[in-house]
């Protein structure tokens, strides 16, 4: 099996890339990017609800999510409704597969709603009625490929994309460090990512659905193709 390359930021990374191995993958997390806290304030209310798309939010929002805990929370992801829990927060819905179902969800009276997000986000149209405000808390910072990346994606190899900021990052090293596209193989986390990434690779997939565990399965047979 050829390797399996991670590069989203840490903690991230360590936790896809243990999955990928407990599931037989040769992979190997080298973040590309890191993230930060910003300096935010909660804009003016009243808000009647908060909706939490990352457990990053929870982990770099600080001593300002102490005044927000009160609201109902919508959120995205197991993982991130136990931490949002966990901080004192009340989950009243949780969605696993994406943001887009989770705004169908809202509850009759929640029509002021606060989002709280990275600095990097994809807009959400909320239903007739709803206003949803985002307030960015943390940010992703990109950073330059690893040397022992580059020299890893110099052979057949397979990189898992979970943004397409990071497809965009991915392609600029890249091209910057003179790397042939024809030795990788992209699972791109949805076809926005994989556009972003662009042709010429030496293959691409693109899961039917959210997740690790989806996005691995897709790359499975990138990884077994030539190795």
């Amino acid at each position: 099996m050829t390797p399996l390359a991670i590069i989203r930021p840490q903690p991230a990374a360590a936790r896809t890339a243990s999955l990928a191995q407990e599931t037989g993958f040769d992979a190997h997390p080298h973040p590309m990017f890191e993230l930060g806290a910003l300096d935010w304030q909660v804009p003016a209310g009243p808000f009647d609800a908060v909706l939490i798309s990352s457990a990053n939010a929870l982990r770099f929002g600080g001593d300002q999510l102490a005044g927000l805990v009160d609201l109902p929370a919508y959120v995205v992801g197991e993982r991130t409704a136990r931490q949002a829990r966990a901080a004192g927060f009340d989950v009243v819905a949780e969605a696993p597969d994406g943001i887009a179902s989770l705004v169908e969800r809202f509850a009759s009276g929640h029509t002021n709603i606060l989002r709280l997000v990275g600095a990097d986000h994809i807009a959400v149209e909320p239903p007739e009625g709803v206003h949803l405000q985002a307030v960015a808390l943390y940010e992703s910072r990109a950073l330059p490929m690893p040397e022992d990346l580059a020299e890893l994606l110099c052979g057949p190899s397979t990189v898992l994309l979970h943004s397409a900021r990071a497809a965009e990052h991915f392609v600029e090293q890249c091209t910057a460090m003179g790397l042939a596209r024809l030795n990788i193989a992209l699972a791109c986390l949805s076809p926005r990512i994989a556009e972003a990434a662009g042709r010429g690779w030496r293959a691409m997939a693109v899961p039917d659905e959210t997740g690790d565990a989806a996005l691995l399965e897709c790359a499975r047979p990138l990884c077994q193709s030539l190795g």
